[in-house]
Order: C-alpha cells, then structure tokens, then sequence
C-alpha cells in the first residue's frame, strides 16, 4: 500500500475546521461557476442577457447551498472515505437547493432563468461539488 501524495497529505493533516472551512471556500467558489456553465451551456454564450437578467441566483444558491450542505453535514464525512452513497446524498442535497432556489425565484419578482438550465445547474453543482470531494482518491499512486 502506498503512501498518499503530498497534497493529499497536507489536506489530511490540516485540522477538521481547517478542512471544512476549505470544502466550503471550494464550494463557495464551485457555485458560481455551475450556474455561469447552466448558462452558457442552455444560451451557447458566455454571458447572455438570460445570466445578466438573474443574477438573483448568485447570492441565492450560494445561501442556500452553502446553508443545506453545513445542516446536512456535507462537510463532516471528509474526503477520507467517501463512498457511492455520499456521492447519491450530495446528488440529493443539489436536487433540494436547485428546487428550493427555484422556488425562491417563483415568490419573489425577479426573471426566472430559462426553465431547462435547472436540471443543467443541478448536473453540474453535482459534478463539480463531488468531483471535489472524489479528486483527492485520484491523487493516490497506485
């Protein structure tokens, strides 16, 4: 059995607060780009008037996301051992804060992006949050 690689280990090492709070600036800055990707992707353009027009959805994903996952402990099971079912549970957790976002949107009165960059934002938030959490297993050697 081999050692892990040196970031690996110096992401093991940090204390589990430390290990959060840096899950959490990732995801901090992993929403943004699964929404700005939603767009691009439904649009065919970087930055279409649909983006500029909800931009609600910026600070709205991230409080609800960012919120969700803390509650539903996201950020307790560390990258150590994360399994097929942690990556079912985040799936799960994105479905909620993508509906939930959702309808937020469908209270207040703000424009509503295009109905089909939802299940895109949801894919992509998944992609992206648990690619972070499965990337450190495909740091090891071996």
């Amino acid at each position: 059995m081999r050692r892990p690689a040196g970031l690996r280990r110096s992401l093991m090492e940090l204390p589990p607060l430390g290990r959060r709070l840096l899950l959490g600036t990732i995801d901090l800055l992993l929403i943004p780009l699964a929404i700005w990707l939603s767009f691009w992707l439904r649009t065919a353009y970087p930055f279409s008037q649909h983006l500029v027009a909800s931009l609600w959805l910026f600070p709205a994903v991230w409080a609800v996301g960012l919120s969700l996952y803390a509650l539903t402990g996201q950020y307790r099971g560390l990258t150590r051992f994360v399994s097929s079912n942690a990556f079912y549970a985040l799936a799960l957790r994105n479905a909620v804060v993508v509906l939930l976002v959702f309808l937020l949107g469908t209270l207040l009165p703000v424009q509503m992006p295009p109905r089909s960059s939802w299940p895109l934002l949801w894919f992509l938030l998944t992609a992206l949050t648990g690619g972070k959490r499965f990337a450190p297993r495909l740091t090891t050697t071996g």
